[in-house]
């Protein structure tokens, strides 16, 4: 491991992998009846424990597909990283028989809160001054955060930002223009999220990846629409900074997307698939 003293000042890495899916997995039906039956008193907490290890299984395939950044799916997540994950913390077993080391640490992007309430009101007045004071504090809590996952072994967190790209939505912005209570420009706005996430980064070990995930929503794309995109990106991206995955994965809440399992299955090989075509033999 790096001390802090051995800090990079190069944000920009070639990711880990090229292929991935965010994390979210569509739940089976089996194990959204048993969870509601919990949630309901139905049924004992160890049934539904139960269910949810007989479905992790989920990993294996993730493996048998080849993909490298494994995740159980968030199988056990009623909503990515926002509800039923704090009260779940208890009752971790630690685990020793397994050869998938590149494991993946979803986070919630800094500045969410922030943009769904009004300038000035994301906190309480005498706790910070100023929306800086209230982006100061945030980042030196996520300077936190990942210097603990990196002295615990994590080499590979994902930010999930999906509103971050409603500042490239027509809309969004045209709303955003007309609203009188916001105080600041959007251009403003997103500068001032951008300097948040790169004073979050202040300190990163160069051995350690951080990616934000992105999304313009779900929907269905062909392998070709898909590798046109990526070419016509050339000029603004580099090639070697880049990845291919669904976009906002497949079940961004318990219900799902409406999306099959062998919906699922074929369309994590596409993927993979893309992937092999752009980056050869590349994880």
């Amino acid at each position: 491991m790096h001390s802090s003293a051995n800090m990079s000042s190069h944000l920009y890495q070639r990711p880990p992998f090229r292929a991935e899916h965010v994390g979210s997995l569509p739940r089976p039906q089996e194990l959204l009846r048993v969870k509601t039956a919990s949630e309901q008193g139905q049924v004992l907490e160890t049934e539904l424990a139960t269910v949810e290890d007989r479905e992790i299984k989920i990993v294996d395939i993730q493996h048998e597909l080849g993909y490298s950044a494994i995740s159980d799916g968030e199988y056990r997540r009623h909503s990515y990283f926002l509800v039923n994950f704090f009260p779940g913390l208890d009752g971790f077993d630690e685990v020793t028989d397994f050869s998938i080391l590149n494991l993946k640490i979803t986070l919630a992007a800094p500045n969410w809160y922030h943009l769904r309430y009004l300038e000035g009101k994301a906190y309480p007045d005498e706790v910070h001054g100023s929306d800086d004071e209230y982006f100061g504090d945030i980042a030196k809590a996520y300077r936190a955060e990942l210097k603990i996952l990196y002295e615990a072994g994590c080499r590979n967190v994902q930010y999930d930002d999906p509103s971050l790209a409603l500042f490239c939505s027509a809309k969004f912005l045209e709303g955003f223009k007309k609203d009188p209570l916001n105080k600041y420009t959007a251009d403003d706005l997103f500068e001032k999220y951008i300097k948040l996430y790169n004073d979050s980064f202040i300190g990163l070990p160069e051995d350690m990846h951080l990616s934000i995930h992105l999304c313009r929503g779900n929907g269905i794309y062909r392998k070709r629409m898909c590798t046109s995109t990526i070419s016509s990106m050339m000029l603004e991206a580099a090639l070697n900074q880049v990845g291919v995955s669904p976009q906002c994965g497949f079940a961004s809440h318990r219900e799902g997307n409406a999306i099959d399992w062998d919906g699922m299955i074929n369309k994590l090989k596409l993927v993979r698939a893309i992937a092999n075509d752009i980056w050869s033999k590349q994880p």
